[in-house]
């Protein structure tokens, strides 16, 4: 039986959320103690959740609908399947031996204590989504007797908002069945759910929430060249004036920024030269710049790969990076903004940027009368 398997703690949060329906994938779930465990299926479709003793032995084996609370048996092997897959028992037994038997380097510890209240748990969720809906009906004067239309949806919220406020109003619809809440909330979701769908940009609204986070009061802020505090994110690469809104959110992205202060901005020529800004931006950000260029080049002219999982790879697409963070993935494990550390860039880009940089003066405080004395 072929399967996927998940050992590390990224690997098992992620799981089989934001996915394509899986069909013949089988998610197996490898942990390195046999403890009672709570999987959700929030944001994923319906899935068939099998758990296995060391054995083989088949502990628990239903279809769990979407946004639903599970609790499993004590295990350490957990499948995730397609609803309509069907596990023999010497299926079961097989793949149980051939996983136990093996040594996985990666495999971390980690699991949900069986006491926790999925009554509080599921609480809390639904009043951060009805939240957002209730941020929604404000910034959108809805409560003025005001229209809600896409045009006001787009002047009120980022992307990365607006993905977060789809994902926010299919949790409601997923459980108004079983939360009584205000009829205007469901309405309000609906209405939500009908505009965006009528975009097309469903799929770059959900990757928004997940990698349009911001980011720029949290990176350190100082001057590339002069070392000084007093200086603002230079964007690099500009998006193209027929891009829609809805994509060009990974121009705000840290890899497409340099934090330069004015005058040093000025004397190197930023604006002006678009040389200078590539060269600053790839003996930075390296592989992760070039992997955004990729995206940029292609978008501009509509040459994206028409299989872009968008989920699984929210930034770009897998072919435009690397396998990891630093080598320019854009998977869901390198959606977080990070400063530019351990970044695979080039001798030569690096070198090509230390000499747009220059011989700049470090920035010094001004000599008061008392130094003066003092020397």
């Amino acid at each position: 039986m072929p399967y996927q398997l998940l050992t590390t703690s990224w690997q098992r949060a992620a799981g089989a959320m934001f996915r394509k329906p899986l069909i013949d994938t089988v998610l197996a779930f490898v942990y390195p103690h046999s403890v009672p465990r709570l999987f959700h299926t929030f944001f994923c479709r319906p899935l068939r959740i099998i758990a296995l003793s060391d054995h083989g032995e088949i502990l628990f084996n239903q279809v769990i609908p979407p946004h639903r609370f599970v609790r499993l048996p004590a295990t350490r092997l957990i499948l995730e399947t397609d609803p309509n897959r069907v596990l023999l028992p010497e299926e079961a037994q097989t793949l149980a031996r051939s996983l136990m038997t093996q040594r996985f380097p990666s495999l971390s510890t980690g699991a949900v204590e069986a006491e926790v209240n999925l009554h509080k748990l599921l609480f809390a969720l639904v009043a951060d989504a009805l939240g957002d809906i209730r941020r929604l009906k404000e910034r959108c004067h809805l409560r003025r007797g005001g229209e809600l239309t896409l045009e006001v949806l787009q002047t009120a919220f980022t992307p990365e908002e607006r993905g977060q406020t789809i994902n926010s109003a299919a949790f409601l619809l997923d459980f108004s069945d079983g939360w009584r809440l205000p009829n205007e909330a469901y309405t309000l979701a609906r209405r939500v759910l009908s505009l965006e769908r009528k975009t097309g940009f469903m799929a770059e609204l959900v990757a928004a929430s997940i990698a349009g986070s911001p980011w720029k009061a949290e990176l350190p802020r100082i001057c590339l060249r002069c070392q000084g505090a007093s200086g603002r994110w230079r964007p690099v690469l500009t998006p193209p004036t027929h891009l829609p809104r809805e994509v060009c959110w990974r121009y705000e992205r840290p890899e497409n920024h340099i934090y330069l202060c004015r005058k040093c901005a000025y004397k190197i020529g930023w604006m002006a030269d678009e040389t200078i800004r590539l060269a600053f931006a790839r003996g930075v950000w390296g592989a992760r710049f070039e992997a955004l260029r990729r995206w940029h080049i292609a978008a501009s002219w509509h040459l994206l790969p028409a299989r872009w999982d968008k989920a699984q790879y929210p930034l770009w697409p897998a072919e435009y990076g690397g396998a990891s963070w630093e080598t320019g993935s854009g998977a869901l494990s390198a959606a977080d903004p990070r400063p530019p550390d351990g970044i695979a860039c080039k001798a030569a880009e690096v070198a090509r940027m230390k000499k747009c940089l220059g011989n700049p003066r470090p920035r010094r405080l001004p000599t008061t009368s008392l130094q003066e004395a003092v020397c």
